[in-house]
């Protein structure tokens, strides 16, 4: 759930609701910015549900980067026109000049 920090009372509840019905077998990942562990420790009945709280810190530029050029080359192989997937058509010269 992102922008934790702005949810009410009412909402928490249901999220409890949720989380405690075990046919639901429901993970809840609450995300926030500033002041968001503040907001969801106010409602103790849901805080003492919360198995882990984690704090992560901005991306650098540089680790933006870098996890973008992991996530792009996943899957490629060298040669263009060989693919692993059956409905991807290799580039010819047509369809990478683009349109006359």
């Amino acid at each position: 759930m992102d922008e934790a920090q702005w949810l009410n009372s009412e909402a928490f509840e249901y999220f409890r609701y949720l989380r405690d019905d075990y046919a639901t077998q429901l993970a809840i990942v609450f995300v926030g910015g500033q002041g968001c562990s503040t907001v969801l420790r106010k409602e103790p009945i849901l805080a003492s549900r919360i198995f882990t709280w984690q704090k992560f810190s901005r991306p650098t530029p540089e680790e933006v980067l870098e996890a973008t050029r992991c996530s792009t080359r996943c899957g490629r192989t060298r040669n263009p026109t060989t693919s692993s997937s059956p409905t991807r058509t290799p580039p010819t010269a047509a369809s990478t000049t683009g349109p006359d």
